[in-house]
């Protein structure tokens, strides 16, 4: 465009040049304001020189206000436009958008630990009817002042100093919740801070199931028959009739112990006796006759003898004679 009465701004970027078609004018001289300020010598002629590409010009050689620029060749001014230089009045910085204060975070924990260490989100837990826990709200909210708690709909605790728990406590430990305040099954926490509920967990309580104590080991037994020759002979060598026989008298120990359980026969024509369930160890018997007057034989231990081992598995057969006392 013309720069004839253009009006420019100082902070602009302008490239000024005289506009000829005679491309052999020679040297060309650019005056602002009636000072010279540069020559060109070669077409085309910048104001602020250059080659194929102008260069801006500097705007520091301008007033602010009107400005001449004249164009001569030869000494005689071919061209020349009067214009304006206007300041650029900068638009003042506007003031930074204050940077809101960023909304306190609200979250129910819950810890094994009276310390409250190694605490975990408490929404979305299954806790155990029969175990203990610590439950608390933390919060950067330094301005909270009060909060309150309900389960299920239901105030169960209020907190005003920090830190907030669930079950009170102090600064360093917390108290236990008492779980019988929960229902089997799902739960609903809120955690109200000065009239606003800023906080819920959904939790799940549950009683485990105890395993049924297992079987015991089933004791290994064994059966055990001891046979007998009911006595022929007294023991001062008077014959002894089956009828005089009154019965026997069975007696048996473990083995190193002192203490015998007993079994009595009231039947002499019996000559054995099957001892069922007894456990699978080592024992000691002994057996004594008495006559029909309740004459004893000196007892005797019984011998193991094979061929009269009952053959039922686990059981064994002892044999032995005596005579009774006379």
């Amino acid at each position: 465009m013309a720069l004839e009465q253009a009006a420019l701004d100082s902070q602009g970027e302008y490239y000024l040049f005289l506009d000829t078609t005679d491309q052999k004018a020679g040297s060309v001289q650019f005056y602002i304001n009636g000072t010279v300020v540069n020559s060109d010598n070669s077409y085309p002629y910048d104001l602020n020189g250059g080659a194929t590409l102008a260069t801006a010009q500097d705007m520091g050689l301008f007033v602010l206000g009107t400005n001449r620029v004249s164009a001569k060749i030869k000494g005689k001014i071919v061209d020349e436009a009067v214009f304006l230089v206007n300041a650029v009045t900068a638009e003042p910085t506007p003031d930074p958008e204050p940077v809101p204060e960023p909304e306190p975070v609200y979250t129910l924990l819950i810890s094994t630990n009276a310390d409250r260490s190694g605490a975990s989100t408490l929404d979305g837990t299954l806790m155990d009817s029969t175990a203990s826990y610590f439950i608390y709200l933390q919060t950067d909210d330094a301005n909270a002042d009060t909060v309150r708690f309900y389960l299920n709909g239901s105030l169960i605790q209020t907190e005003y100093d920090a830190p907030w728990d669930l079950a009170g406590g102090t600064e360093s430990t917390a108290t236990a919740v008492d779980m019988s305040v929960f229902v089997e099954g799902g739960n609903d926490l809120v955690a109200d801070v000065d009239g606003v509920r800023i906080a819920t967990a959904n939790i799940t309580v549950e009683t485990p199931t105890e395993e049924p104590a297992p079987e015991p080991e089933p004791t290994p037994t064994i059966d055990v028959t001891l046979y007998w020759s009911p006595p022929a002979t007294r023991e001062n060598g008077d014959v002894l009739a089956t009828s005089e026989i009154g019965g026997y008298e069975i007696r048996y120990r473990l083995d190193g112990s002192s203490d015998y359980t007993t079994v009595v026969i009231n039947d002499g024509s019996v000559d054995q006796y099957l001892f069922q369930g007894l456990d699978d160890t080592t024992y000691q018997f002994e057996i004594a006759a008495f006559d029909q007057d309740g004459l004893y034989s000196e007892f005797v231990v019984a011998s193991y003898n094979p061929h009269h081992v009952h053959k039922k598995p686990g059981s064994a057969g002892f044999f032995y004679q005596f005579t009774t006392g006379s």
